[in-house]
């Protein structure tokens, strides 16, 4: 899955280039391939990159909410959808 959104991202730079070479001010062309560079970096290398291990443990009685309170926690913590490392 990470190869997959660093693909991803490389391809919307790419179309991002693309649009910029399509522009007809200079100022935008640079502005927008600026941005796509941007977004190559820090999306893509992002997406790569191997994050520290991180351990959360949750616990309680049945029926207190230990399961929702780790679906809104998980977005926030952790690599891109699928790592596996």
């Amino acid at each position: 899955m990470p190869l997959f959104l660093a693909c991803r991202v490389a391809i919307r730079s790419h179309v991002s280039f693309a649009s910029a070479d399509r522009q007809a001010a200079a100022g935008a062309t640079a502005r927008l391939r600026r941005e796509a560079r941007a977004y190559v970096v820090d999306r893509a290398l992002a997406y790569l990159a191997t994050p520290a291990p991180r351990l959360i443990a949750l616990g309680g009685l049945s029926g207190s909410d230990k399961s929702s309170l780790a679906g809104r926690l998980a977005p926030d913590i952790g690599a891109c959808p699928g790592h596996w490392c």
